[in-house]
């Protein structure tokens, strides 16, 4: 698995480099600065796996250059390194701007590995107290027609299939699941349920 790092923290970089060193199979390129990331990033035939973002770094610490920025990056796998003390209002604009982690910069190595690994699988994953969207916000946020349509979307069916199951018309399942993708700040549906399947919302 291949990682580039985007960081100009010496301190940040030797966690990075623990955590390679903790894990099998992961391979770490490092970028200092905004430009050479986006460089890099435009080179074709060379892909990564996931891109690994120090919230500090100098033009994407201000602001909402750092979501904005990340919207840009998505589709690609993108973890943020952040402060203990980052408020939930800004981790939730970090995963609502398509961020597939969410991590503590104090995160130890071993934990941030798997965590990597984790989203390069194309799981979302939230480390420590750093939780953006909490099963309970979620739960509010859809209605109950959109979780019953949400655990059909879980269980891999199709749009006409929910629709047949609940008696209504296909259309009106898309426009369910525009809904959900939205609220729950997914990029699809196959990540809405990843989502809903990480966070607890279906049981």
């Amino acid at each position: 698995m291949r990682v580039l790092v985007a960081t100009d923290q010496l301190g940040i970089r030797k966690i990075v480099e623990d955590a390679s060193e903790a894990i099998a199979d992961l391979v770490l390129e490092f970028v200092t600065d905004r430009k050479s990331l986006e460089r890099r990033l435009a080179v074709e035939g060379a892909e990564v796996d996931a891109v690994l973002l120090d919230a500090g770094l100098p033009s994407l610490s201000s602001g909402d250059a750092l979501p904005l920025f990340i919207e840009k990056l998505v589709p690609r796998r993108i973890a943020v390194l952040v402060a203990r003390e980052t408020g939930q209002g800004y981790a939730r604009r970090l995963a609502l701007a398509g961020a597939s982690g969410i991590f503590p910069k104090d995160t130890s190595p071993e934990t941030l590995g798997h965590a990597l690994k984790a989203i390069s699988n194309e799981n979302t994953i939230w480390i420590g107290r750093i939780d953006p969207l909490p099963r309970t916000d979620r739960r509010d946020r859809l209605s109950e027609r959109e979780l019953q349509v949400l655990v059909g979307i879980c269980d891999g069916l199709q749009n006409k299939e929910i629709a047949h199951g609940f008696d209504i018309q296909e259309v009106t399942v898309k426009m369910h699941v525009r809904s959900i993708i939205r609220k729950l700040g997914a990029k699809n549906r196959t990540h809405a349920a990843m989502i809903a399947m990480d966070r607890g919302l279906i049981g």
